[in-house]
C-alpha cells in the first residue's frame, strides 16, 4: 500500500501577495495557485510539537501531500477550514511532505 492511497482530503494552496496601491499603501489580494490536492489531515493535541528543528512550536495539524508547489506564507484551505503554514519539511522519502499547520479560528458571528 503506498502512502498515496491514503490522502482522502482535497486542499487548496492559497497565495497572498501585496502591490502597490500608489497612496503609501497596499493592496492584498489572494490567489489559488492549486486546488483538488490530494493529502491527508491529521489533527494533533494543539500542544507543543517539535518543529523546525528543536524549536518547540505550537500546532493543531500535521498535512501530508505529495509535492506541490506551497511555501510557508501560503495558506492551505480543507473543507473551508483554514490553516497557517508553520514549517514545511520536504525530506520525506518518496516526494512527499509533511506540513505543520496552526487553524485560524474564525470570529463568530
Amino acid at each position: 500500500m503506498s502512502i498515496a492511497s491514503m490522502y482522502n482530503d482535497s486542499f487548496t494552496v492559497r497565495r497572498r501577495t501585496l502591490t502597490e496601491d500608489g497612496a503609501s499603501g497596499f493592496n492584498v489580494s489572494e490567489t489559488d495557485l492549486s486546488t483538488g490536492n490530494a493529502g491527508a489531515l491529521q489533527g494533533r493535541s494543539g500542544s507543543k510539537q517539535k518543529a523546525q528543528g528543536t524549536e518547540e512550536v505550537i500546532i493543531t495539524h500535521r498535512l501530508y501531500c505529495g509535492a506541490i508547489t506551497v511555501e510557508e506564507s501560503d495558506t492551505i484551505i480543507v473543507d473551508e477550514r483554514e490553516f497557517d503554514i508553520n514549517y514545511i519539511n520536504r525530506e520525506l522519502r518518496g516526494n512527499h511532505y509533511q506540513i505543520d499547520l496552526i487553524e485560524r479560528r474564525r470570529e463568530e458571528e
